[in-house]
């Protein structure tokens, strides 16, 4: 049998539209079975690994949480964005753990973020390197409107 394709390796995948998918499939099917059939199963390859080595869990363990995501919080980036960044030099109390990881809300514009540096040439084996500051300076960098020194 001849391969038709060859593996590329790992690659950065970026599900917000599946996201979408799945926060309007919730209502008809519930947050559970939307977030297991339309964003974890596509994506099972990339949580797998996630789930084993760092999480140590399996997928029904997450149910919970699942449940407890703010699904209408996540296609508002833009938004959600501008209250991280607003909060960015905070140190992390219990209102803050609640508002951004609980949600999932850290996690999508986290990706977001990320995906930008990367969008400007930024690679990911670069990116794990660099301090966390520096990581910080360059988002705010790309998202200051420049500024005319004339």
């Amino acid at each position: 049998m001849e391969l038709t394709h060859r593996n590329a390796g790992p690659r950065l995948v970026l599900g917000v539209d599946e996201f979408a998918a799945c926060a309007k499939r919730a209502d008809e099917i519930g947050k559970w079975n939307a977030w297991r059939d339309v964003y974890f199963e596509p994506f099972e390859k990339a949580f797998r690994p996630m789930l084993e080595v760092v999480y140590r869990c399996s997928r029904d363990d997450l149910k919970p949480y699942v449940e407890a995501l703010d699904f209408e919080a996540a296609e508002r980036e833009p938004t959600m964005r501008a209250d991280v960044r607003a909060h960015w030099d905070r140190s992390a109390d219990r209102e803050m753990i609640v508002r951004f990881i609980e949600s999932g809300t850290a996690y999508l514009v986290g990706g977001c973020m990320i995906a930008g540096l990367i969008e400007d040439g930024g690679s990911i084996a670069e990116l794990t390197r660099t301090p966390t500051a520096e990581i910080a300076r360059r988002i705010v960098d790309r998202d200051e409107p420049a500024h005319d020194v004339t």
